[in-house]
């Protein structure tokens, strides 16, 4: 078998084994699969990786309407509440949690001051332990400041 040439490709064996009875048990019942669930999960991770837009994938992943409608029936399948609200000129409104988006913005605030300290985004400390206690110096450093 030849190696995937993908830059962020997962072993078909271990996808097999691993993944694929969650997602194929996620999926029953609701139509023919319109993409590869290999090529969508392989896709996902170059995504987050890269942080181009779904529009932009590369086709070796799918196209990227594929992927992304089925990234979003696996989390509505997973009982996962929307928190951001939709465009207002969204054809179709998501309904979110407002509550949650809020604390979700104190909580994205927060880590935004965390990054102001470089010594945590470079991740200089390589052992948990002292990299927790950078993160603790840096929580009270932004309750006292």
């Amino acid at each position: 078998m030849e190696k995937d040439k993908r830059p962020y490709s997962v072993d078909e064996e271990q996808f097999n084994e691993l993944v694929a009875p969650v997602i194929e048990a996620s999926y029953i019942g609701k139509g023919r699969p319109l993409v590869d669930a290999l090529e969508a999960f392989c896709g996902i991770p170059y995504i987050l990786r890269t942080g181009v837009p779904w529009r932009d994938l590369s086709g070796e992943y799918g196209e990227w309407h594929t992927v992304y409608d089925r990234f979003w029936r696996f989390l509505e399948s997973n009982d996962n509440v929307p928190v951001i609200p939709g465009r207002k000129n969204r054809k179709t409104a998501i309904k979110y949690d407002e509550e949650r988006h809020k604390r979700r913005g104190l909580i994205e605030r927060i880590f935004g001051k965390m990054r102001e300290c470089r010594r945590l985004v470079a991740r200089h400390e390589k052992s948990d332990a002292d990299f927790l206690g950078f993160v603790l110096f840096a929580f009270l450093k932004i309750l006292l400041c």
